[in-house]
């Protein structure tokens, strides 16, 4: 008896929906990992919420998990609707964010 595909391979993978932010401007912000292990998942939920991408997201938090405590990457997040919040998400992740864009807060 041959069994489906379906059966052989289990149940489709469920990526849960993100609530993204309705307005914002793009900030060009530099990221720092304060903590050897930084929550990256959650971090990646907070930037695809601004409208990153998650696989860019996800790229960016593995990225800098490789680096060096401390180390920096700079990436633009296209719809940042309030830094402070934005800032204090990533700061309970254990990510530091800062603005580098002109006439950010």
């Amino acid at each position: 008896m041959k069994s489906s595909l379906r059966d052989r391979l289990g149940p489709r993978v469920q990526f849960r929906a993100i609530d993204r932010v309705s307005t914002g401007s793009p900030m060009t912000l530099s990221f720092t990992r304060m903590v050897a292990n930084p929550d990256t998942p959650e971090a990646a939920r907070s930037l695809a919420r601004r409208h990153m991408s998650m696989a860019e997201a996800h790229r960016l938090m593995t990225d800098l998990v490789k680096l060096e405590l401390g180390a920096t990457l700079v990436a633009e997040v296209p719809c940042v609707d309030d830094f402070d919040v934005l800032r204090s998400e990533l700061a309970a992740c254990g990510i530091a964010a800062t603005a580098t864009s002109p006439g950010s807060s």
